[in-house]
């Protein structure tokens, strides 16, 4: 599985993703989404950041409305042909399943922080398959996030 920077010339390619968008001050906070719209990485994340962007929203119902220190980690799905549709229910479940591991994650991390996004269950939550994968993408976010890697 690769990981973009945003740097990478495939940030703004149409693909399967799964991020985290990390906000380290004032408080932490994450927040699990994905897409495989026509602008890639780069155009969710910016829509995230409109003022009325989901990251936006969400970060000032967790009380932040200024922040500082963005880290984006985004993870392309390719390699597993079951999330390349446009509109994946399988997508959908894997972010589910990251988005709840994650909240488990951030109480002991040792940056503890609050995940912020919404994420809607579906029954494929239960795929055998996807859970393996979600648990991969979840330890590649958990290696390249800064409230485990803080030195």
């Amino acid at each position: 599985m690769s990981k973009l920077y945003i740097s990478d010339t495939k940030i703004a390619a149409r693909k399967p993703y799964i991020y985290c968008i990390c906000i380290e001050q004032p408080i932490a906070l994450a927040y699990i989404g994905q897409t495989s719209q026509r602008q890639g990485v780069l155009g969710r994340f910016t829509e995230h950041l409109d003022d009325n962007g989901t990251l936006m929203k969400k970060a000032e119902e967790a009380g932040v409305a200024n922040f500082e220190n963005i880290t984006v980690i985004a993870m392309d799905l390719t390699q597993y042909r079951i999330f390349n549709d446009l509109y994946s229910r399988p997508r959908g479940a894997l972010e589910f399943l990251i988005h709840s591991s994650m909240k488990a994650k951030g109480c002991k991390a040792p940056i503890p922080f609050e995940v912020i996004s919404y994420v809607a269950n579906c029954s494929l939550v239960h795929d055998i398959n996807i859970q393996k994968i979600a648990e991969e993408v979840t330890q590649n976010i958990c290696d390249a996030i800064p409230f485990f890697n803080n030195q």
